[in-house]
């Protein structure tokens, strides 16, 4: 189900300049700079979470948005515009998704953040190449499927 305004912080919520400042302190140089992800959409992550960010007109309100995640899909519509929909490239957890808006360089945005799901303790193993699956690269012993989640084949047997 699409939750029109899932999870918006209150107008008192730090700007994403106090956020990204935190992801820098707690990262890499590579971690902390914008990347093109396609669909006019901008990029970042650290070991924790993928922050990415879209222009918004001045008239879009809370309202206007709708956000919804799933453990490794999103769909993003705003104003009744989809802006983009797909298969992540890794999994988030769905329930820690948020999203606000912010100004950058004058230009108002919309600022998605999603924590990511570690499976693992090796850091290097936390690391996105890119935001969508389908940009993914793969040699060709490697699968091009999305790996099948526990939850997928309990469904299936049921």
């Amino acid at each position: 189900q699409v939750v029109p305004g899932l999870r918006a912080p209150p107008a008192s919520h730090p700007s994403l300049a106090i956020h990204i400042a935190h992801m820098a302190a707690s990262a890499t140089p590579w971690e902390t700079k914008w990347a093109d992800a396609g669909r006019d959409l901008e990029w970042m992550q650290n070991f924790e979470e993928v922050v990415f960010r879209v222009a918004v007109a001045d008239s879009v309100g809370r309202g206007d948005i709708k956000l919804k995640v799933q453990k490794q899909d999103l769909r993003l519509e705003i104003a009744g515009k989809e802006i983009c929909q797909g298969q992540l490239a890794k999994e988030v957890d769905p329930d820690e998704a948020s999203w606000m808006f912010d100004a950058v360089d004058g230009k108002r945005c919309l600022v998605v953040t999603l924590q990511k799901v570690n499976r693992t303790a090796m850091k290097k193993s936390r690391v996105w190449d890119t935001l969508w699956y389908e940009d993914l690269e793969f040699e060709e012993d490697e699968p091009t499927e999305p790996p099948i989640v526990k939850d997928e084949v309990a469904a299936s047997l049921d």
